[in-house]
């Protein structure tokens, strides 16, 4: 079964070349369009997860996307299939506001980053720029958030997820987008790394 997850991404990534779709419809169909094929026998999982994750975070359901191995079935990066037990489900929320919300909490904490103690990591500076970096591409990441309630409560919510869904999946971890069109070109790189694989 694990097998025939790669190959009919590797089908879908063809077909779509072949057309001579551009990449951002390509992104479209495989991660908006197109359900998880993991998740077909995790129908209800799936759903439950989506739904928790959208209430929780006062988002409409459609802002809930998954990506990673856990949507396409096998990933072109770690060069390998989606695992049952073993492999992360990763989610993106794709939410303007809520990206909004949480990039100004981390502006306060950080009293507009003029205290770059609070990011976590070991090399405070470092992560202070991967954190910036990723944000100017759309991008919020948590676990480069700075220290701060709101991110041990963001933690807590997606370590119960986790502990809920223990059977299906490693962890389930989430980050934030502010738009589709930063979110697809997150994804980008997938059809590159799919062109490398099939030469």
């Amino acid at each position: 079964m694990a097998e025939d997850y790669k190959q009919a991404l590797d089908l879908l990534l063809k077909q779509s070349i072949d057309r001579g779709e551009e990449g951002y419809k390509t992104i479209r169909r495989l991660f908006q369009y197109r359900f998880s094929p993991v998740l077909e026998k995790h129908y209800d999982v799936g759903f439950s997860v989506i739904d928790r994750v959208a209430t929780y975070f006062a988002v409409p359901f459609r802002a809930v996307y998954l990506c990673g191995s856990a949507q396409t079935g096998y990933s072109y990066f770690k060069q390998r299939d989606f695992s049952e037990k073993e492999s992360d489900l990763d989610i993106s929320i794709v939410h303007p506001a809520l990206f909004q919300k949480y990039s100004e909490i981390s502006f306060e904490v950080t009293r507009g980053y003029t205290d770059l103690t609070k990011f976590i990591r070991e090399d405070d500076q470092d992560s202070a720029r991967q954190f910036s970096a990723n944000l100017a591409k759309g991008f919020f990441r948590p676990d480069l958030m700075p220290s701060c309630g709101p991110r041990q409560h963001w933690f807590a919510f997606f370590n119960r997820l986790s502990n809920d869904y223990g059977d299906c999946f490693t962890n389930i971890n989430a980050g934030i987008y502010l738009s589709e069109v930063f979110f697809e070109g997150k994804q980008l790189p997938l059809i590159q790394k799919y062109k490398e694989s099939a030469q």
